[in-house]
This record gives structure tokens, C-alpha cells and sequence, in this order.
């Protein structure tokens, strides 16, 4: 039972690495802007800034057909894989000698990052049994640390070694990874789904994400034959590219036998629904926690040194109570736990707007810990739910479709958090335009509560088993994160 245990944990601690370093790199480069302005001599703060949104922009782009791909050749292979490409793209990052090449290379470190973060969700899910709401709480608690932890260690990092040592540590938990995940995560079958890959489908979702991204996050400008176009053509033309793609796939990919995005998983609301509120939910959670030092620095003038102390209640909501979440939304069902952690995402933006114009620390701190309270009692059960919605066949995709809406709420939270702060600070000063977003939040997470309480997911559609488990694989037993044996 002990060896039982211990190759338990050992899996699930490589699929967390993977997880933890395909995240952590979307924010890790955060504080390493200005070293890198001045390594490159390049000035002002858009000059570097596709050093990070290239990487999220790629990941979203990358993840839907990775996804695909991992359910057809193997989950734990492509897995493996993962933390091959973003150990090697690493390396090659640390050793760019243009910014312009750094920036591509960043684009290839995310192909990396979307095998990592794709397909872990779904080997979580695939071989957890009836605790995989425990499993993905776990694991949740990995997804919110990694962005609360990526500018402390980066700044360490930076400030010791320069900016070259964000990418070098990446390199010993890689090989690190691949040795856990080679000897400890099981091994799947692949789907005996049939037909092409949809190359068309991927290009348009790929194409359409960028423009749309890039137009919220950068404010572009382009001069095309003397015409110029702003960021609102990027963000038109890019709708209309997910316009096109919804249509081929409805009309056209249905004599395919993989069609990027499966419609017919559509059909279960809790698919589609799950996605929307995880959109929302880590857009507006991530931009208050960008927000909320940028604010505390310039309306109260907060040492940075402070600041670590007022984001330590954050992690101990989330590992105080995310475990328990995933567990109990086993047994329970998700509704009354998501519909709560966005009530009290709510009720904490409440009492930051108050401190906007009366800072008592207290109070700030208790508004802090209702911020990982809320990310601790979303995250796993609304993952269990979608996760629970679809076939085993299906899990690499969904679980990248999901990956996806997250990280896309990202960008564009705290792209659109930031810009609104910077136009309302400029007019109103910092603690009023703070106060707005975060009474804006707070609307934003009561909408997203009504929509979780429509969730149909009951304990018994969520315990479960998966339909290709049933069908396809007779020799597997539910939870293997259970009774988990060495993967030959």
C-alpha cells in the first residue's frame, strides 16, 4: 500500500511539473522586461513585450490540435515530448542573440508548454477513478501557484544571474520530468479514431486566436499601402476567422473523421458552459492579481518588499482548500461549489473596492484570502464537471479546449484590466480607476455565479466512468492514480 502511495504521488508530481513549468513561463518573463530592454537596447515597454504574448498566443493557438494529436498517438508519449521541446527550446532561448529571434524561439517553448498543459489535465482525469476531483484539485493548486510564484522567482532569478537564468532552470526540471513521467505515468492506448488531421480547421483557430490576441494585449498599429489599421481591424478580422472556422466545421468537417473542434461534444451544456465560466473566471481573477500590486504601489505606495505578504493569504486559501474542493465536488457534484467560490470572488472584490479609498490591512488580507478561496472552490469541480462531460477518446482535447479558455482569459483580463486602469488612473488617479475595476469584478464574478448554478453535473455523472474505458479497455482498471502500477 505504502509503494502504491508513493507511485502515486510520484505520478501526479510529474504531471504538476509539467503543469507548473508550462504556466509558470507565462508570467516568470513578467519581471524580466527591463533587463531585457537593456540587454537588447531597445527602450519602452513594447518593444519587449512579445517576449511574453508571443508565448501565450502561441499556447492558446497550439493547444485544440495538440490536443487532438495527444488523444490519437498517446497521451504520456506526447507528454514526454512536452517536456522535451520546452527543455530545448530553453536552451536555445537563453542563447538568442536578437530579440527578434528570442521572440520565435518563445513561439516554439510554447509548443512545449501546450503538450505540457494540454495533456496533463487529461492524464489526470483519465486515470483518477472516482477521485478525480481530488486529483484535479491537487493539481489545481499547482495552475494558480504557478502564476502567483512567476515574479518572485523571476526577479530572484534575474537579479542574481541575469535574464538567461529564466530559461536555465528550465532545463534540469525538464529532464527531470521526462525521467518521472517515463518511469511513473501509465501508459494509454491511443484512440483508434481514424482520418486526417484537421490541418484547415487548426490554421483558421491558430490565425483567428493571434489576431484577436494580439489586437487586444499590443494596441497594434500597421500601415498597409498608406491605410492604417488599428487594433480594432485585428480583433474584426479575427472574428470573422472564427466565424469562417465554426462554419467549415459544421458544414464541412463532418465527413472527417477528426474535425478539430468536435461539435457534437457541444452537446453535452456542461462542455460548453464549463469552458465559458473557466474563461471568466481566470480572466477576472488573474487580472485582479496583476492589478492589485500595480495599484497598492501607486496609490498607497506600498514597498515592494510588502508585497509577497499580501499575496501569502492567496496561496493558503488555494492549498487550504482546493484539495477538499475536488473531493468533495466527487461526491456532491460541482454547482454548489463553483456557484460559491464565485460568491465570494465577489465579495472579496467588494471589500478591495473599499479599500481603494480606506486601506486597512486587516481587510486587505481577508479580501486576499477570499481571492484563493474563490480559486480554490472554482477550479477543480468546474475541471471535474467538463473533464466528466466528454469520452476518455476525447479527454486530450477537451482538456486542451479548456487550457485554452484559460489562458486566453488571461490575455485578454489583464490586457483589457490594464488598459481601462491606465485611462481611468489618468483622469481619476489610481485608487478611483482601482476602485472601478474592482467594483467591475465584482459584477463579473456574481454573472459567472448565475452561470455556474446552471450547471447540470450530478456526483454520478461525475464519479463515472469513462465510456472508452468501458469499451476500448478492458485491462485498465478505474484509478490508476489509485492503484497505480510501474508503466513498463
Amino acid at each position: 500500500m505504502q509503494a502504491e502511495r508513493r507511485m502515486r504521488r510520484s505520478a501526479l508530481f510529474a504531471v504538476g511539473l509539467g503543469v507548473f513549468l508550462a504556466q509558470l513561463d507565462g508570467t516568470v518573463m513578467n519581471v524580466a522586461l527591463p533587463a531585457l530592454s537593456r540587454a537588447f537596447h531597445v527602450t519602452g515597454l513594447r518593444a519587449v513585450q512579445p517576449v511574453i504574448t508571443a508565448y501565450l498566443i502561441a499556447t492558446v493557438a497550439l493547444l485544440p490540435i495538440l490536443g487532438k494529436v495527444a488523444d490519437r498517438a498517446g497521451r504520456r508519449r506526447l507528454f514526454m515530448l512536452g517536456f522535451a521541446i520546452f527543455g530545448s527550446a530553453s536552451v536555445l532561448c537563453a542563447l538568442a542573440p536578437t530579440l527578434e529571434l528570442l521572440v520565435g524561439l518563445r513561439v516554439a517553448q510554447a509548443i512545449g508548454g501546450a503538450l505540457l498543459s494540454g495533456t496533463g489535465l487529461a492524464i489526470v482525469a483519465a486515470n483518477s477513478g472516482k477521485q478525480r476531483g481530488r486529483s484535479l484539485g491537487r493539481l489545481s493548486i499547482v495552475f494558480a501557484l504557478s502564476g502567483l510564484l512567476g515574479p518572485p522567482i523571476g526577479g530572484g532569478l534575474v537579479q542574481a544571474l541575469g535574464w538567461q537564468a529564466v530559461f536555465w532552470l528550465n532545463v534540469p526540471l525538464s529532464l527531470a520530468g521526462i525521467v518521472l513521467a517515463a518511469r511513473y505515468v501509465p501508459r494509454d492506448r491511443p484512440s483508434d479514431v481514424a482520418g486526417r488531421i484537421d490541418v484547415l480547421g487548426a490554421a483558421l483557430f491558430a490565425l483567428s486566436t493571434a489576431l484577436v490576441a494580439a489586437g487586444v494585449g499590443n494596441n497594434i498599429d500597421v500601415t498597409i499601402d498608406g491605410l492604417p489599421l488599428g487594433w480594432p481591424a485585428f480583433i474584426l478580422v479575427g472574428a470573422a476567422g472564427f466565424a469562417a472556422l465554426l462554419t467549415y466545421e459544421r458544414r464541412l468537417a463532418p465527413g472527417m473523421a477528426a474535425p478539430l473542434l468536435d461539435l457534437g461534444l457541444l452537446r453535452s451544456r456542461d462542455y460548453g458552459l464549463g469552458i465559458v465560466i473557466a474563461f471568466l473566471s481566470n480572466g477576472v481573477t488573474i487580472a485582479l492579481f496583476v492589478l492589485v500590486p500595480f495599484w497598492l504601489q501607486r496609490g498607497w505606495h506600498v514597498q515592494a518588499s510588502a508585497l509577497g505578504l499580501v499575496f501569502l493569504p492567496v496561496a493558503l486559501g488555494l492549498g487550504g482548500l482546493a484539495p477538499f474542493a475536488g473531493k468533495r465536488s466527487d461526491t456532491a457534484g460541482p454547482r454548489l461549489l463553483t456557484t460559491a467560490g464565485m460568491i465570494v470572488g465577489a465579495v472579496a472584490a467588494v471589500m478591495l473596492a473599499w479599500q481603494a479609498t480606506h486601506l486597512i490591512w486587516p481587510v486587505l488580507l481577508l479580501a486576499m484570502l477570499g481571492l484563493g478561496v474563490s480559486s480554490a472552490l472554482f477550479a477543480a469541480p468546474n475541471n471535474n464537471a467538463v473533464l466528466s462531460s466528454v469520452p476518455e477518446s476525447a479527454l486530450g482535447v477537451a482538456s486542451s479546449m479548456l487550457s485554452a479558455a484559460r489562458t486566453l482569459g488571461v490575455i485578454l483580463g489583464i490586457s483589457v484590466g490594464g488598459t481601462v486602469y491606465d485611462t481611468l488612473q489618468a483622469t481619476g488617479g489610481p485608487n478611483q480607476a482601482a476602485r472601478v475595476l474592482f467594483l467591475a469584478a465584482a459584477v463579473l464574478f456574481v454573472l459567472n455565479s448565475a452561470l455556474c448554478w446552471t450547471v447540470r453535473a450530478t456526483p454520478s455523472r461525475v464519479n463515472r466512468p469513462a465510456e472508452s474505458d468501458e469499451r476500448h479497455q478492458p485491462h485498465r482498471r478505474a484509478g490508476a492514480f489509485i492503484q497505480l502500477r510501474r508503466a513498463p
